[in-house]
């Protein structure tokens, strides 16, 4: 396995919005409804990947390649919170299952914030999730909240 971590680029957009709707699907089976799962769309994603790669970032995105294919990609920046517990938020870390468990989430978060104090959100009946942003130093804070978007769905803070 041929592991590349490197900063997106516009032409990543299709491949990274692929990624994004397809670990949507994967990550949240069994916490969101199915019908929300059924309207997950590639096209969405890949629009929407299209237009945060339009203005190219300094400190990323960054993607996750094996063998030259597109598997994971993440991004952080300043907090969007108005009571922010640290300055830097992780804001999404996304991985196709098929490639979890093999240290590539490790090395994207690394690679998006190093080992700097950040906060991240977390969907709160993820419990697998919650378990690797724990074994990368976080913790929940005690702050909750409902996340429209996603069905109403609870999520929870995590901090380092």
């Amino acid at each position: 396995m041929a592991l590349l971590i490197r900063q997106a680029v516009p032409t990543d957009a299709a491949a990274i919005g692929a990624v994004h709707a397809q670990s949507w699907r994967e990550a949240y089976a069994g916490v969101m409804s199915p019908q929300w799962i059924a309207r997950v769309s590639d096209r969405e994603r890949i629009r929407r990947w299209r237009s945060i790669l339009a203005d190219p970032q300094p400190d990323g995105p960054w993607v996750a390649e094996v063998d030259g294919v597109v598997v994971g990609f993440v991004s952080a920046g300043p907090a969007r919170d108005a009571d922010p517990p640290r300055p830097l938020e992780l804001w999404s870390l996304y991985l196709l299952e098929s490639h979890q468990g093999l240290g590539i989430g490790r090395a994207l978060v690394e690679t998006a914030i190093g080992d700097r104090p950040a906060y991240l959100n977390v969907l709160r009946d993820n419990a697998k999730t919650i378990g690797f942003y724990r074994r990368m130093g976080f913790e929940p804070d005690g702050h909750a909240g409902t996340l429209s978007y996603w069905e109403n769905v609870a999520d929870i803070r995590m901090v380092r």
